[in-house]
């Protein structure tokens, strides 16, 4: 089974898109109705309300 891992903010995880939940899961969709049959697997590992500015190197 191939995955395709999602990390980020607020915008990767669908703040404010009550339609479909953000553009990793319109990514889910699509990818779930092309690939089906072979495994895939897309998951949304990012988390609301963090930004880059809290991110320390």
């Amino acid at each position: 089974m191939k995955k395709i891992l999602v990390f980020g903010d607020s915008i990767a995880w669908g703040a404010f898109d009550c339609d479909y939940g953000g553009w990793v899961e319109r990514l889910k969709i699509k990818y779930l109705k092309t690939y089906k049959k072979e495994g895939l697997g897309v998951y949304n590992l990012s988390i609301s309300s963090n930004n880059t500015k809290r991110c320390y190197l």
